[in-house]
This record gives structure tokens, sequence and C-alpha cells, in this order.
């Protein structure tokens, strides 16, 4: 110890001042390492007892048996507090993001919705889930011609057309307007495949027919679904595709016949006959009033009748050589 006073009695000022400054550094240093080591303890004590009580959060469970297909209802549903490391994948917190959507599958009272267990868009409920609430899904049969050859596509929107044809005629009228085409032999996505051979490989799926159309599916309010169904065996069913933009979108009824040229002439009014075989009408004889007459009476004599042949007249008969007269 004295031989430290005596080595700081005989340093510099300078020198006393470096020292100084180097032990207050090394001070400082052992200092801040104790309290940094410190609060990262009383971190990790902090973070175990968050760790041994987690999280608890909301997620939606059903409160009743829910048949699969059936149209979720608000009071069939409830939230439910379960720790967040056992809320399974895809689970449902808002009860909003459910109501009035189809199940997928059969759901059991107190099970957690999923979205692989309720159709949160209805266009992945396959075909039932494009068709408008209102509506239903009715087919008829197409053709080429009928089916405007098959460029009318899923997602359009179709007038249809009724063809009534008599024996030596046809009526045509418009039976159902801005029809809903649901799909199209079968096919609800309107992109058909390319079948091989040439064709421009930059073409757009939407300019290409589909090949052979057979039955085209719609969507009917149920009124106009029976008066498609009775129209159809009345005649033919001709679809007619309507634009993106349509001018007007309903037309007045409209109605056309066709007749056939056997039964009618080249022209409208009749050309007038020649003077000489003008038929005048026929007029009827003028009614007489029959006249009166008498009983014959038997006190009256009857009067003596001329004989209509002249006097003196003979007839001359030559019956071989002898002549007789009469």
């Amino acid at each position: 110890m004295s031989k430290l006073l005596h080595i700081l009695n005989d340093m510099q000022p300078r020198q006393l001042l470096i020292l100084s400054c180097s032990v207050a550094a090394i001070m400082f240093a052992i200092v801040f390492c104790i309290l940094f080591f410190w609060s990262n303890s009383e971190k990790e004590v902090a973070d175990n007892s968050q760790k041994s009580t987690p999280e608890m959060v909301n997620v939606v469970s059903a409160k009743i048996d829910i048949a699969a297909k059936a149209v979720i209802r608000e009071n069939m549903l409830q939230l439910k507090k379960i720790s967040s490391d056992s809320v399974p994948t895809g689970a449902i917190t808002n009860i909003a993001e459910v109501v009035n959507n189809p199940a997928r599958t059969k759901i059991s009272a107190g099970e957690i919705l999923t979205d692989k267990k309720v159709y949160l868009d209805m266009s992945q409920a396959r075909f039932v889930g494009v068709i408008p609430s209102d509506c239903r899904a009715v087919s008829i049969s197409v053709n080429g011609v009928t089916g405007v050859d098959g460029f009318a596509k899923a997602g359009d929107y179709v007038d249809l057309l009724l063809v009534e044809q008599g024996e030596r005629s046809a009526t045509t009228n418009i039976l159902l307007q801005n029809v809903l085409l649901l799909s199209i032999n079968q096919n609800m996505t309107g992109e058909e495949s390319q079948p091989t051979g040439d064709r421009n490989p930059a073409a757009s799926p939407k300019t290409i027919a589909v090949n052979n159309p057979s039955i085209a599916t719609l969507a009917l309010k149920p009124n106009e679904a029976i008066q498609l169904v009775s129209a159809s065996k009345l005649g033919e069913i001709y679809l007619m595709l309507r634009p993106l933009k349509p001018n007007n979108m309903y037309v007045e009824e409209l109605e056309y016949t066709a007749v056939s040229s056997n039964n009618v002439q080249n022209y409208s009014e009749p050309l007038p006959a020649p003077a000489s075989a003008v038929t005048l009408p026929e007029q009827s004889a003028p009614t007489v009033p029959a006249a009166t007459v008498p009983l014959p009476n038997a006190n009256v004599p009857t009067p003596d009748i001329p004989s209509s042949k002249p006097a003196g007249s003979n007839i001359k008969i030559i019956q071989g050589d002898q002549i007789l007269t009469k």
C-alpha cells in the first residue's frame, strides 16, 4: 500500500488524470455488464411466466348439429374461448363471416367451424353455388343452330325464342329475355380446351365455340321454368346471345308468322277482271203473291178445253205399201 502511495506521489498531474479516467471506465463497464445480465434474466422469467399461461382467443363453434349443405343461421352458432395454441388451422373467429352460407360437411354441436367446413365463397359450392337464390336450374336441348353455334358460354345472358310450326306456317315469338346461362354441355367455366389442329394459340378462350352443344342449363324463376318447359313441348327453343352492353335491357313482345308461298298470291290486291268476264251478282226474282184459286165445285160444269192440235191436220203413216191416215 505504501509503495502504491509512493508511486502516486511521484506521478505527474496529467498521469493521475489518465489513471483516474481508466479506473472510472473499468468500473462503468463492470456495472453495465451486471445490469445487462440482470435485465435479461428478468425478461426470461417474464417470458416463462407468459408461456405457462397461454392467451385465450374467441372462435366460432356450432351450438347445434348442422347438416351438410344446410344454410347456417346465427342462432346455430356461438363464440367459444380457447387457448391460442389449440386453435385449429383456418378457424372462424367472426360469426358474421359464415351466416347465410351453406355447410360443406356435417358439423356436430360444439365443433369449431373452419374454412374447410363452410363455404365462405358461394362459387366454391360446386354447381349449386352459382344458382341465384331466387332461381332454379332448368336444362333444354340445343344444337349448333339453336345454341348460337356454341358461342354462348356459362355466365352469358340469352333471350329465348319459341318457334311453333303449323301445317303450312311457322310462328316465332320471344318467350323469355335476359336469362342467365349457367352451363352448356356441363361446362361451368365457359372455357373450352382447344382441339388439336391449326388454331391461333393467342386466341382468347372466350372466342372459341363449344364443340357440338347439346344441353344448355338456364337459371329461371319457378314461374319462368314452368313456362319454358311447357313451351318446349309446343315447338323448338332457340337461344339469342345478348351483347355485353345491350341498348335495351328488354324489348317489347314480338311475334312473326311465316306462311308457305303455296297459299298466298304474289300480289297484295287482286287484279281487276276483264269486262267480258265480269259476273254480275245474281238478283233474286221478285216474289209474286200466290193467286187464290177456288176449289172445283161439283155443280159447276167443267168448260171444254180446246185441243192444241190444229184442225184438219192429219198424220200419215207409211206401213209397207199402204198409207194410213190418223
